[in-house]
């Protein structure tokens, strides 16, 4: 799918995860190959797919939420393993619970 910066200065195609489905609504976060190892991002390499493959090891960047139609969506690239998934989601839910995203 097309994953605006932050800044909005471009769009990019890139991997999310879906955290939701609702409707024609999709929750995602975004998932980067530019590592950086930060407290508050997933590492994700090869194991960390349940199904499917990504190019490079990435980073699934929990905290980078957004909603879009789900009509936007282009493809499926695979499937988290269950192990990953609750790290993404475990980090959601800190971070929910405290009001604030910790360490960078």
């Amino acid at each position: 799918m097309s994953f605006p910066f932050t800044d909005l200065s471009a769009v990019k195609r890139r991997p999310a995860v879906v955290l939701v489905v609702d409707g024609e609504d999709v929750v995602l976060c975004g998932v980067t190959s530019k590592l950086s190892r930060r407290s508050d991002a997933v590492s994700l390499e090869q194991r960390g797919m349940a199904e499917g493959r990504l190019p490079k090891p990435s980073e699934i960047r929990p905290f980078k939420v957004f909603t879009i139609h789900r009509a936007l969506v282009n493809s499926v690239v695979g499937r988290l393993s269950e192990e990953t998934l609750e790290r993404v989601v475990g980090l959601l839910v800190t971070a929910l619970r405290s009001g604030h995203s910790g360490s960078r």
